[in-house]
């Protein structure tokens, strides 16, 4: 059986479910001359003053970022790369270097628009950087809360904007300087000007980069770098918390039960001693940096903070995606134009539409003489003309990247939903928003979303409970639904409730859809379940693609948007090759369910999505 612990409640797939981490000191105790760390890490210490000066003159000066990364990377890894020294503490810059670090990655001037060899190696000099202070120090140690907090911006006209200011504190209680986290006294638009100040907040960057994988895919080259990182700060940070609590909470078991006996043998009732208990496990996470990211929000069912945050996760390039999530920075997807073709692109484009479009120029580019060609994601005329008719079904999540990460961001927020509900929304709510946001997705995007694999992020607890809200949205109402208190998924119930039953319309693409959620639904359970091949099993299967075959044979074809009826005739072609190939698929799962052909099951489960419909999507691709 393969159940999540309640309704819609799922388990997050996070590394400290399967670690034990002990800390040598107690969280929240005074620190020493080193900062406090977790055994998973290295001890840390704030690098010496004088080098932080001499860092200071690279950046301020402007004389050489790579020379600023590589001083700062030199003194971190200086006697910490071998394994025996691994109580040496690491010297960690301060937090207004990593978040400059973190804006050269994405900035224009040092990636699409790189005048010159240096700029475009500072990316990686800066991830570097940046991947060995997570990894040796943890994001604690590190105050990567500090480095990562966004605060207020100053505009062009000069007047301070505030973009979602998050109240950053230190273990002791003492507010960290808004000039030393952000760098107010390094002078040059990385500083002035980073992402963690013109981005309006966390989901601002979320949603862009999702953008920038559909419209803007040289842009998302550096953005996905970014985002990545983030990701695996918000991860970390959270599962380091997590040990931490779990530890606390080991540690003062018999002080509270004294506690307790005390309160009882009073005839009293502690009112803060069950607050207390309520909260014991997860103190160290309500000051996590993804709660930071979430807070400050009145959260309801239809709050418009919890719709912008989801719709962040499945940002999609649209006109109104753009308008919700912006670019951070001004005219950034502008991208450098070739001086010697620049005379050549721009007769050509007078010829076609009879005007002269000259390039933009970038403000903050030293170089005013380069030019650079906006890329806004539309197609030109030609193309245009070439696409009319076209079939829509086409990914509009991005690259197998993209998807990647944005079930990422999906498992974060399930997971602040199931342990800190009170500060966030509770998971059916949050789920309810996911499948508002999926359900609509083309078949392409909704395939690779929800189809399980060996890179896929969510646990099975959180794709089960997912798929299971998604697909009762499909069937009539009159449909039995199971009638336990969680999520809990046999063989019986996928016999009874989802495999034999087909949705209450007659798109092809619905059913389609259908079939690929009981698809991913029957193979995690044969993936984490014993299974045996029965009978009922059989014909619940078969009884379920002959209903999902004939409800759809003669069903209403929906229209086909710009292309006409010739759009919507081979729309309805794909999704009916999708079909067919989830149908063949939940066959042959059923065959595996045989004693004899058992062996290397995980590899085909695993691999069995790649099918007909792939092959579908390149042949359509290479013939527009």
């Amino acid at each position: 059986m393969l159940s999540s612990p309640t309704s819609f409640h799922t388990a997050p797939n996070s590394p400290s479910n399967t670690r034990s981490l002990r800390s040598t000191q107690t969280p929240g105790s005074p620190m020493s001359s080193t900062e406090s760390f977790h055994p998973r890490y290295r001890p840390a210490c704030q690098i010496a003053e004088e080098i932080s000066k001499h860092a200071e003159v690279y950046f301020d000066e402007q004389i050489s970022d790579t020379q600023g990364l590589t001083l700062l990377s030199n003194v971190f890894t200086a006697g910490i790369s071998h394994p025996t020294t691994a109580t040496v503490p690491a010297c960690i810059p301060s937090p207004k270097y990593l978040q400059i670090a973190s804006t050269l990655l994405v900035h224009p001037l040092f990636t699409n628009r790189a005048s010159n060899k240096e700029r475009l190696e500072i990316g990686s000099r800066s991830i570097t950087l940046l991947r060995n202070v997570l990894q040796d120090v943890g994001p604690r140690a590190a105050h990567l809360e500090q480095a990562f907090a966004f605060r207020t911006s100053t505009n062009k006209t000069g007047r301070n904007t505030r973009r979602g200011r998050i109240a950053v504190e230190l273990h002791d209680g003492e507010s960290n300087s808004d000039e030393e986290t952000h760098g107010d006294g390094i002078k040059g638009a990385v500083s002035q000007q980073g992402v963690f100040r013109r981005a309006k907040d966390f989901w601002h960057i979320v949603g862009w980069a999702f953008n920038c994988s559909v419209r803007y895919p040289k842009r998302w080259r550096y953005w996905k770098v970014l985002l990545e990182y983030l990701l695996d700060v918000l991860d970390n940070d959270w599962t380091e918390r997590e040990a931490m609590d779990q530890e606390e909470h080991q540690a003062k078991p018999e002080a509270e039960s004294q506690k307790k006996r005390r309160a009882k043998h009073q005839g009293s009732v502690d009112l803060d001693l069950e607050g207390d208990e309520c909260r014991r496990e997860n103190n160290m996470l309500h000051d996590s940096l993804l709660i930071r990211y979430l807070s400050g929000f009145d959260y309801n069912y239809s709050s418009a903070p919890l719709r912008r945050i989801v719709k962040a996760a499945f940002a999609d390039g649209s006109a109104q995606s753009l308008k919700d999530f912006p670019e951070i920075f001004e005219n950034e997807a502008n991208e450098m134009r070739n001086r010697s073709t620049h005379k050549r692109k721009r007769d050509e484009k007078m010829d076609v539409t009879g005007e002269i479009e000259f390039g933009d120029y970038d403000e903050e580019n030293d170089d005013g003489d380069d030019l650079f060609e906006h890329s806004d994601g539309s197609p030109s005329p030609d193309l245009k003309a070439k696409t009319i008719g076209a079939s829509t079904y086409t990914s509009t999540m991005g690259d197998s990247d993209a998807i990647i990460l944005r079930q990422k961001v999906m498992t974060l927020l399930s997971r602040a939903s199931f342990y800190l509900s009170e500060l966030f929304v509770p998971t059916p709510t949050l789920y309810i928003h996911f499948r508002d946001q999926i359900a609509p997705l083309p078949l392409p995007s909704f395939s690779l979303l929800l189809t399980p694999s060996n890179l896929m992020p969510f646990s099975s607890a959180l794709l089960v409970s997912l798929i299971q809200i998604i697909a009762f949205n499909y069937l009539p109402s009159s449909t039995p639904r199971p009638q336990s208190e969680d999520d809990a998924i046999t063989q019986e119930i996928l016999e009874v409730y989802f495999l034999p039953h087909c949705p209450m319309t007659s798109s092809v693409e619905d059913n389609a859809k259908y079939s690929i959620l009981v698809e991913s639904l029957f193979r995690v359970f044969l993936l984490e379940c014993n299974s045996s091949h029965t009978p009922q099993l059989e014909k619940a299967v078969r009884d379920g693609i002959q209903a999902r075959e004939s409800n759809c044979l003669g069903g209403r074809r929906r229209r086909g948007g710009d292309g006409g009826e010739n759009a919507g005739k081979r729309d309805e072609e794909a999704a009916r090759l999708f079909l067919q190939a989830s149908s063949r698929r939940l066959t042959s799962l059923v065959n595996w369910c045989r004693p004899r052909k058992r062996r290397n099951i995980e590899k085909s489960l695993v691999a069995g999505f790649v099918g007909s419909e792939l092959s579908y999507e390149g042949k359509r691709q290479s013939e527009a």
